[in-house]
């Protein structure tokens, strides 16, 4: 089919000097989930001509709800593989590189050198902060989005000395539950999503109304917007310059130990770990009889982590499918009188 007429009811709005400019433009998505299936729909739509998915998890059935690029037939396979084969089946003039890898510090620097703009899908606390810092370090604008409950998030970071992340949130939350423990309804990311990637398609088009240093705010309970005003914080993004990290002491690194489900049973039969089990109650099938298997809510984590004392055995932090059990440990790491580890895979 002749460009034209694919983005013939567009080009009315940004002409066709626009639609090249689409077409030449390179986006970064970080995240395949609910916000990234609506972000990359949008963006292949609107004919972005390269477009890289970064994401290291593979589908489940829970993501289904929510996630409209993938199928039942498509479980266990990586999100970012089946992502790229719908974009190349739904436009193939596209250009897609899928990398079924984890946005870390030693990476992000590389791979916002070579896109136009990064835009943010993930539920990850840590991972906001590495994607401001790099942003700034790469001088590279980014689209901020997320969700909480039945509220959503959108704002454009760092374009043209805007305000960043940091400049909303200096220091991360503690103990901030994502999407897999607050629930999501498969409105939400969607509409959020599609917000991302306007304000994405705006800032490749340079056209105005952006959302910099602003945050919008979404209630889809009210169905009411609204907008607060972000302050460019100066000083902090000069000092994020002159150290050149894309990660400070205060931000949770990746050093945190992922465990297979061999090492964990084997390590259950030699009584070297207690188990804490972030699991819902609707989410368990079967009551593990090991003495040492805990059932924590995720609220509950801080308090008895105070309450354990260095000779305590080591943890190992588990869910259904493995997303809590990392972001937790990995944000208390530094709280912890004992050793964390996490299951690197679906428990059941």
């Amino acid at each position: 089919m002749p460009l034209s007429r694919r983005y013939a009811r567009q080009i009315p709005l940004i002409g066709t000097d626009g639609q090249k400019q689409l077409q030449q433009s390179k986006v970064l998505v970080i995240g395949a989930g609910g916000l990234g299936c609506a972000v990359i729909a949008a963006l292949s739509g609107a004919g972005i001509g390269h477009i890289t998915l970064i994401d290291p998890d593979k589908i489940t059935f829970t993501n289904l709800h929510r996630q409209p690029l993938y199928t039942p037939n498509t479980i266990g396979k990586y999100k970012v593989e089946i992502a790229k084969q719908w974009i190349e089946t739904f436009n193939p003039e596209i250009q897609v590189k899928a990398l079924p890898i984890a946005l870390q510090p030693d990476n992000a620097i590389e791979l916002f050198q070579s896109h136009d703009v990064i835009i943010d899908c993930t539920d990850q606390i840590a991972v906001r902060y590495w994607i401001n810092d790099a942003a700034i370090l790469c001088n590279k604008p980014w689209v901020y989005g997320a969700l909480y409950r039945h509220q959503g998030q959108v704002a454009v970071f760092n374009y043209q000395g805007s305000a960043t992340y940091r400049c909303l949130f200096p220091e991360p939350p503690e103990n901030l539950p994502d999407c897999n423990t607050l629930g999501v309804l498969p409105t939400l990311p969607a509409i959020i999503g599609a917000m991302q990637a306007q304000e994405t398609i705006k800032l490749l088009l340079n056209l105005p109304n952006l959302l910099i240093n602003q945050l919008l705010i979404y209630d889809s309970l009210q169905q009411e917007w609204k907008k607060i005003t972000i302050q460019p914080n100066y000083q902090l993004i000069q000092q994020i310059q002159q150290q050149k990290k894309i990660y400070n002491e205060h931000i949770p690194t990746c050093t945190i130990t992922a465990i297979t489900k061999t090492e964990l049973f084997e390590g259950i039969a030699q009584q070297r770990f207690q188990i804490w089990d972030l699991r819902a109650q609707w989410e368990i099938q079967e009551t593990p009889s090991y003495e040492d298997w805990h059932f924590v809510a995720p609220h509950e984590v801080i308090q008895r982590l105070k309450k354990l004392h260095p000779y305590d055995k080591p943890i190992v932090f588990v869910c259904a499918q493995g997303a809590r059990s990392k972001a937790i440990a990995l944000q208390l790491q530094s709280q912890s009188p004992v050793p964390l580890y996490y299951l690197n895979e679906p428990l059941d």
